[in-house]
């Protein structure tokens, strides 16, 4: 394992019932990174995202903190925005860009469910002690070429976490193999991924998202389309 790059960026969020966590490790020798990740509290519970920006470095960097603006622009306008619709206009306005990929998700705490839009090479999966699930993502480019965004749905069962990540992370990495495994918090559990399974050659972005328990005193929710 290589030891933590000192500019790692961190940051976390716990809300009622669950507890988030995000690193993100520049290409080594830079020292900015084109991988970013977004969260913001929402009715009920929070609006992720995993932004990997082309490239890397300074201009990489500015794109993908580009679309962390313009992302939190759009929710302060409308917290509830229909993801794909969402996804549709950050595509708009980001052409002439240097393009990004991007995952998306809306998570309710008090059912577990989530919504979730992607483009691009940005991974999310959820794993937990007895499962692991990848979520289909599409071909493109945030603002050059954009497919028809497809809604994925799924629930965290208690335990059970999301992980969005960018490619600079190997895809398909095993749980078991670290120290700590599913039981780690997302701080420790998203330092660890990056160490072990961080590429050499890329920025390394992670966001994890842990379903902590049952939340019973949380109003009825109906997924947004």
């Amino acid at each position: 394992m290589r030891p933590l790059d000192r500019r790692t960026v961190t940051g976390g969020l716990d809300g009622d019932g669950f507890r988030l966590a995000h690193r993100v490790r520049p290409f080594p020798g830079e020292i900015r990174s084109g991988d970013q990740a977004f969260a913001r509290p929402c009715t009920g519970g929070v609006v992720v995202a995993l932004i990997d920006a082309v490239g890397h470095g300074t201009q990489a960097s500015a794109t993908a903190l580009r679309v962390v603006a313009l992302l939190g622009a759009h929710l302060d306008r409308q917290a509830d925005a229909d993801l794909p619709n969402l996804l549709g206009a950050l595509h708009t306005e980001m052409v002439g860009d240097r393009g990004a990929s991007l995952t998306l998700a809306r998570y309710h705490a008090a059912t577990g469910d989530l919504a979730l839009v992607a483009v691009g090479n940005t991974v999310a999966r959820i794993v937990g002690p007895t499962r692991s699930h990848s979520f289909l993502s599409r071909d493109g480019n945030l603002g050059h070429i954009l497919p028809q965004p497809r809604l994925e749905r799924g629930r965290l069962a208690p335990g059970e976490s999301l992980l969005l990540y960018s490619d600079g992370v190997r895809s398909q990495f095993d749980l078991a193999t670290l120290p700590g495994r599913h039981g780690s918090p997302p701080d420790r559990l998203c330092a660890l991924i990056i160490q072990a399974y961080g590429k050499a050659h890329d920025d390394a972005g992670i966001l994890v998202l842990r379903r902590e328990r049952e939340v019973s005193d949380a109003a009825p929710y109906a997924p947004p389309a």
